[in-house]
């Protein structure tokens, strides 16, 4: 019965309203309540925080394998006479700066393929302009390691502008858009809308570089999340706490 009766006490320390001012606002943070509507929106509204973040940067893990240049098919000469050549050595494939491109399994940070650098046009002419469609691996491959790198750093630099442009126009949007239909409501569309270039992102194909920094591009609206939660966070908490609240 105690063991009980402490339960319940709990039970009701998480669901039961602190006191509020004269706005109708929390003048204290209780950590552990998630009594509504204050503390029920805070805490949906640093987990909704979360989940945006987690959606626009979670590319960056993935970089050293998206920035890898694309895969050639696996039947090309190119792959046929790399197979001949590293028959006895297979981990070394996938760190030939020619070769590499027939390795869609290799996972060190430079070698194998299937990012979305595009495919060495050098390469492939060289390939396709021999009589008997094979390629003659020699020793010396300096001429083709600047053309297999993949995503160059200018790519790169690509990509992170168009990852964070739609984030500028969003938060110039969002606060607006909150006037009008309410936080609630901004908050729910806009992790809506941004959860669809975020599943969009695992269907781009390998060396389609536009389509991913398109992708990138309507992901970043989620960065808007900032100005809806600060927002929501304002419209609950005291001036006393507001801070420690958005904080």
């Amino acid at each position: 019965m105690p063991g009980m009766l402490s339960a319940l006490g709990w039970a009701g320390h998480l669901l039961s309203e602190p006191s509020l001012d004269a706005d109708g606002k929390l003048d204290v943070v209780r950590w552990t309540s998630f009594a509504r509507p204050h503390m029920c929106s805070f805490h949906l509204s640093w987990i909704a925080l979360f989940f945006s973040f987690f959606l626009w940067f979670s590319t960056s893990p993935l970089l050293p394998t998206i920035r890898k240049p694309a895969c050639l098919p696996l039947d090309h000469a190119v792959c046929q006479t790399c197979r001949k050549t590293f028959v006895n050595s297979p981990s070394a494939l996938s760190l030939d700066p020619t070769c590499r491109l027939c390795d869609p399994f290799g996972d060190e940070p430079r070698g194998g393929c299937g990012g979305l650098g595009a495919h060495p046009v050098d390469l492939l002419s060289s390939a396709n302009s021999n009589g008997n469609q094979t390629l003659s691996l020699s020793a010396d491959q300096s001429s083709f390691e600047q053309t297999i790198v993949g995503m160059t750093e200018g790519d790169i630099s690509l990509t992170n502008v168009a990852g964070v442009v739609g984030t500028i126009f969003m938060r110039l949007a969002v606060g607006p858009i909150i006037d009008q239909v309410g936080v609630r409501r901004a908050y729910a569309s806009l992790l809506a809308i941004a959860a669809i270039p975020g599943f969009c992102l695992c269907a781009v194909p390998a060396g389609s570089l536009s389509a991913f920094n398109t992708a990138c591009f309507f992901v970043s609206l989620s960065g808007g999340s900032f100005v809806a939660t600060i927002t929501w966070t304002a419209q609950m908490f005291g001036p006393a706490v507001v801070g420690t609240a958005s904080a």
